[in-house]
């Protein structure tokens, strides 16, 4: 055992008999992180395959009627089923336990936050890198159009035509543009 890390074959089978996770390692703090994951996911969703017996309250043999005997199959389902989610949830609170102050797990997660912030970085400098690109983009878009729109003056005015923008609003009447609105009465 080294530096809070579990040795090969330290983990007593006696203890937690018909636990079938052991194919499944803690491993060292050299273990890739796949490993690691693989062994807090597998017991993060432990399940007991006990049958919870000795949780039983009463014994069906001494039923005198099969009523009875429902009833006490009833309570010892309902002893059974607490004293198993019971033995669940303690296992899931020390794997818990385990997983907050495993070494291994604190690194990946400073590297799980590091690779998120630099991720973010780049999008905010990609974000940033796009929009100085449309802004020089509308920029030549608006000289691009502001010469072609001198040009196209300078043709009409060459050509004698006239644009309606170029018109007084004085003229407006003469055109039949009369401001409209309530009729006088007369």
């Amino acid at each position: 055992e080294k530096a809070g890390y579990v040795s090969e074959g330290n983990i007593d089978e006696a203890l937690m008999p018909n636990v079938h996770l052991f194919d499944v390692e803690f491993g060292t703090s050299a273990s890739d992180w796949s490993d690691v994951s693989a062994f807090y996911g597998a017991w993060e969703s432990f399940n007991s395959c006990l049958s919870f017996a000795w949780a039983d309250q009463y014994d069906p043999r001494d039923a005198p009627n099969r009523r009875v005997r429902r009833a006490i199959d009833d309570e010892n389902r309902k002893a059974r089923r607490s004293a198993r989610r019971e033995r669940q949830e303690d296992v899931v609170a020390l794997v818990r336990f385990v997983k907050r102050r495993d070494p291994r797990v604190k690194a990946a997660r400073e590297r799980a936050e590091r690779e998120k912030e630099e991720k973010e970085a780049e999008a905010r400098r990609k974000a940033e890198r796009k929009r100085e690109e449309a802004k020089i983009a509308r920029e030549a878009w608006r000289e691009e159009s502001a010469r072609a729109m001198a040009e196209a003056e300078e043709r009409d005015a060459e050509a004698g035509r006239v644009r309606l923008a170029d018109l007084d609003d004085d003229d407006d009447h003469f055109y039949g543009g009369e401001k409209k609105g309530k009729k006088k009465k007369r």
